[in-house]
């Protein structure tokens, strides 16, 4: 199950971004010729250029590691990923980077302040050693906040006695209309557009989601704010699938899958998307819209599905205003961090 649910991930992230990235495969063989251990290197097509724009010129991105369980051969895939990279004349190479940074993004810094979730990487703590011994350094580090829903966890933003009249918070149910897939790609394009690895979303990553994820993209958990007739916020939350099973025994996963997908009884929901729009960044509005989506699907996982955390993840370490907030609404949450690293060619 847990595999099934893995491979799916993948096949998304790759299915999204298939048009606009050359992948090639780099992996050590075992004795039958079977990949051992490998990355995937991903380099922007010509017309996809200025999407990835935000990470300077002719970048490259290094990505969906695995199997690798010494330096040698993690020296040996790597250094055969720098040399790919010299000759296609790219000028640097970033990751890991599953497709994109919309998508499973950064290695693990030290122990996890609380269960790996959903699109979270887990990976060995050498392999951090390993990035900057071959000489990578830190571009970017990734907040992922758990805030348990305790009474009084949360300090309120609001600073008026009811929500601004212009704001309307509505549910979003799977299929989405057309207009409901454009207000999450307008929203969360103009909300993210300046922030450090910037990947424009498209409409069809949209309706791959909706696709892959359904199953999972439960009632109650995902929401759209709009101020008159404009959207304003987007937010998607779904089940930690992870929860499936943590014993490692097909006995385990069966139970997991049971309690997560029949009975609906999550530990925590994740929020997959979360986007305010650019006019209401740093406003009394914008917080209430924020706010005011996430305790809509506070309130849905805590009275309907049991769940008892949420998981915000992740956030920028240079989006010092939004981890500000975060750490003055919810002063007792607990932070895991990734990091994404960047080499030179």
């Amino acid at each position: 199950m847990r595999r099934t649910i893995e491979r799916r991930r993948i096949e998304h992230a790759l299915r999204s971004e298939a048009g606009d990235l050359d992948l090639t495969l780099f992996y050590v063989p075992d004795g039958n010729g079977v990949p051992q251990a490998g990355a995937l290197a991903m380099v922007p097509r010509s017309h996809a250029a200025e999407r990835f724009g935000s990470y300077g010129r002719l970048p490259m991105f290094i990505g969906f590691l695995f199997g690798f369980e010494d330096w040698p051969t993690f020296a040996a895939v790597f250094g055969a990923i720098r040399m790919f990279g010299q000759d296609a004349g790219r000028n640097s190479v970033y990751g890991p980077v599953e497709a994109t940074i919309n998508h499973s993004i950064g290695l693990l810094e030290g122990a996890p302040a609380f269960p790996i979730s959903f699109l979270m990487p887990r990976n060995p703590a050498a392999w951090a050693a390993w990035f900057e011994a071959s000489g990578f350094s830190i571009a970017q580090r990734l907040f992922t906040y758990e805030l348990a829903f305790e009474k009084g966890a949360f300090h309120s933003f609001r600073r008026q006695p009811k929500m601004d009249n212009r704001l309307v918070i509505t549910p979003l149910r799977t299929p989405f209309s057309e207009d409901e897939r454009n207000a999450v790609v307008e929203v969360f394009n103009s909300g993210w557009q300046e922030n450090w690895g910037f990947v424009p979303m498209e409409d069809l990553a949209v309706r791959e989601l909706e696709r892959e994820f359904r199953p999972i993209l439960w009632d109650g958990l995902a929401y759209i704010a709009r101020v008159g007739d404009s959207p304003a916020g987007i937010a998607i939350a779904v089940p930690d699938l992870n929860e499936i099973s943590t014993s490692g025994t097909l006995l385990g996963e069966v139970m997991g899958a049971g309690r997560l997908l029949v009975r609906r009884r999550p530990r925590s929901v994740k929020l997959l998307i979360l986007g305010l729009a650019r006019p209401y960044h740093q406003s009394i509005l914008g917080l209430n819209v924020i706010e005011g989506l996430i305790r809509e699907i506070i309130q849905v996982a805590d009275k309907r599905y049991r769940a008892s955390h949420l998981q915000m993840g992740w956030t920028l370490e240079s989006n010092k205003p939004i981890n500000h907030i975060i750490n003055r609404w919810a002063p007792n949450s607990a932070r895991t961090i990734h990091s994404v690293w960047k080499q030179d060619l």
